[in-house]
């Protein structure tokens, strides 16, 4: 993971007087942040973020959003980064602030690596998981931030039969999600086998897992897609009955290779006979010899 140079903390220190009398003593709040700042130093983000929280809620300290915001980052935690790094933006005096003056730039760089999703679903109070962490309840109180990229959605309701679906949110745009759990007692499961390992499963248009790819289905009808590389993919439509569980297996013939494909040797027909009038052509008009080389006119060499 590339973080981009920002200092890794600020250190608010004041310079200890010139006398023979001891130090005063360091206050829990600033004692807190110092060993957040080692951890930090020590790349122990997790304790560093811990202890960084533990200060601010003795002293709340403007200088530990930023700090706060680097564990963020480092943990690849990009939405609480950002919304820690704008809080030290908003809340930090002038003089602090300009210890970071490429902040700006570099929020607007995590931001790239933000989507925003929101979510409709048919059963108020089913718990929404994305990436494995409960983002919320039906129905969700607003639109969610998460890391950009391809990460598991789930919806769970008890009587319900669980919802996942991969999902890819790209950086910086917002997502409208629909999401229709089936109740359990009227679901319908369907397996999707092959004698073809490792081949992958769509079913409705959704990447569904690798052979044996399983899921739990409204009854109906349900469009199947099965393909894996070297293969012909295989297309069909599985109708399943109220509470029916179906396996299904699903053959996949290996591809042929170019040049044992029908149209390859048509294309090839029709590029000889297209030469051939072109040297019949060239033939009649013009008076030179036809030039010869690697390629003659009326010949294809393989």
């Amino acid at each position: 993971m590339r973080v981009s140079p920002l200092p890794l903390a600020l250190l608010l220190t004041i310079a200890a007087p010139t006398s023979l009398f001891a130090a005063p003593p360091v206050s829990p709040a600033t004692a807190l942040k110092q060993s957040g700042d080692d951890l930090l130093a020590r790349r122990q983000f997790v304790e560093a973020l811990d202890a960084y929280e533990r200060s601010f809620a003795i002293d709340p300290n403007p200088a530990l959003h930023y700090n706060r915001g680097r564990a963020l980052e480092f943990l690849a935690r990009y939405p609480e980064a950002v919304d820690a790094f704008k809080r030290f933006a908003a809340e930090a005096p002038a003089d602090l602030k300009a210890k970071v003056p490429n902040l700006p730039g570099h929020v607007v760089e995590l931001e790239a690596k933000v989507a925003t999703f929101t979510l409709v679903a048919n059963v108020p109070g089913a718990r929404v998981l994305f990436a494995g962490r409960e983002v919320g309840r039906v129905p969700l109180t607003g639109p969610v931030r998460v890391n950009a990229g391809t990460a598991t959605l789930e919806a769970v309701a008890e009587g319900y039969v669980d919802y996942r679906q991969e999902v890819t949110l790209a950086g910086g745009t917002a997502t409208a999600i629909n999401v229709e759990l089936s109740a359990r007692d009227v679901a319908s499961y369907l397996l999707i086998k092959s004698p073809v390992a490792s081949a992958r499963v769509s079913i409705d248009g959704k990447f569904v897992g690798l052979v044996p790819a399983e899921a739990t289905l409204a009854p109906g009808p349900h469009p199947v897609h099965v393909e894996r590389d070297g293969y012909d993919s295989a297309d069909t439509q599985i109708v399943l009955r109220k509470g029916e569980r179906r396996e299904v297996s699903i053959d996949l013939s290996q591809a042929k290779p170019i040049y044992a494909r029908w149209w390859f040797w048509t294309g090839i027909g029709v590029v000889v006979a297209g030469a051939a009038a072109g040297a019949s052509y060239y033939a009649l008009t013009t008076e030179r010899a036809a030039p010869s080389g690697n390629f003659s006119p009326g010949q294809l060499s393989f």
